[in-house]
């Protein structure tokens, strides 16, 4: 793949509402908030006359958007057939049905395995995720080997909880005591090496970056687009807005 450019997101980036029900795909979407910033994410799923928002907000949720005006954008995810979207609709009401992940800033290498087990480097650790990390989970759930990674979370540090709200940590840190009492040993580890956040922008940007033999996504490749997308995500919604 090309270095990727301002016109490329421009173009591939685009609204689910105005999707043709008839071009099936699934994508990697965000949701943007009431002036245009991006707050949260998800999977956009468009299949069979409907389009689907698969997503964790604290609890996780398939919602059908068909006849909704959301201000949801996506990127189609080109590292899957088209022939495997009768098995992805089917993995997401699995899920939605199985998992039960509680929300913090918590990343380790990760995934949920084809029967919906919350599968962790670490053993016995709850599942904790954020929106981004419940698809990051979702995405590595659907490879033919889970223990392929996605995108590379490794390249991320505590220091991106820096703009983090003090109410959110606050929360985390008391689902962190559930760490305390099954293993404690693993506390200090990790805040030390798993406690982090990876942005709504940055997953939306990995859906342009992610190549099937060019896995994981890099945070080097991501970071000189991040400013350039919200700025384009912005002019995208106050154009709707018009």
């Amino acid at each position: 793949m090309g270095k990727l450019s301002v016109t490329k997101i421009n173009k591939e980036l685009l609204r689910f509402d105005d999707h043709d029900l008839d071009d099936e795909f699934l994508g990697v979407a965000v949701l943007l908030d009431h002036l245009g910033n991006p707050k949260h994410t998800g999977l956009a799923l468009c299949f069979e006359g409907e389009k689907l928002f698969f997503h964790f907000n604290g609890e996780v949720l398939l919602d059908d958007v068909t006849d909704s005006t959301s201000n949801i954008y996506y990127k189609k995810l080109e590292i899957f057939p088209d022939s495997y979207l009768t098995y992805i609709r089917g993995h997401f009401d699995l899920l939605l049905n199985t998992v039960t992940p509680l929300y913090g800033f918590v990343f380790t290498d990760s995934f949920y395995d084809e029967f919906g087990t919350y599968v962790s480097e670490i053993e016995n650790l709850p599942d904790f995720c954020t929106c981004v990390g419940f698809c990051i989970n979702v995405i590595r759930s659907l490879f033919l080997k889970p223990t392929t990674k996605y995108i590379e979370i490794n390249d991320w540090t505590n220091e991106s909880l820096e703009k983090v709200s003090e109410v959110y940590i606050e929360m985390v840190d008391k689902y962190l005591l559930l760490v305390k009492e099954l293993n404690p040993q693993f506390l200090p580890e990790i805040k030390k090496k798993n406690y982090k956040r990876i942005a709504p922008t940055e997953l939306l940007l990995s859906g342009f970056l992610a190549q099937p033999k060019k896995l994981p996504v890099r945070k080097s490749d991501i970071n000189p687009h991040v400013l350039e997308t919200r700025k384009i995500l912005k002019e995208k919604w106050i154009a709707s807005e018009d």
